[in-house]
């Protein structure tokens, strides 16, 4: 590029996406009726785009607490059944 100038993404904004200029974390910009914009400075960059589903990490904690009330529930049920059985 020879000045400075925003990088228009055909992609629509959300708030799960990260952009990275030259390996620093850069603001991404909501342009044109929901589309992305990164601003870059005059010259060469490498421009990375990553996506991360908003409430992911939550999602997986939730789920992880649940497997581990269900196992709980069910080695508790066991040691009443070995305890009924030994009565």
């Amino acid at each position: 590029m020879d000045q400075d100038s925003p990088l228009l993404l055909s992609i629509p904004y959300d708030n799960g996406w990260s952009a990275y200029v030259d390996g620093k974390k850069a603001k991404i910009n909501k342009v044109v009726s929901n589309l992305m914009a990164i601003d870059l400075k005059k010259g060469h960059h490498n421009v990375i785009l990553n996506y991360q589903v908003p409430g992911l990490k939550l999602g997986w904690l939730v789920s992880a607490i649940a497997v581990i009330l269900f196992i709980s529930f069910l080695l508790v049920v066991k040691s009443k059944d070995k305890l009924r059985n030994k009565l």
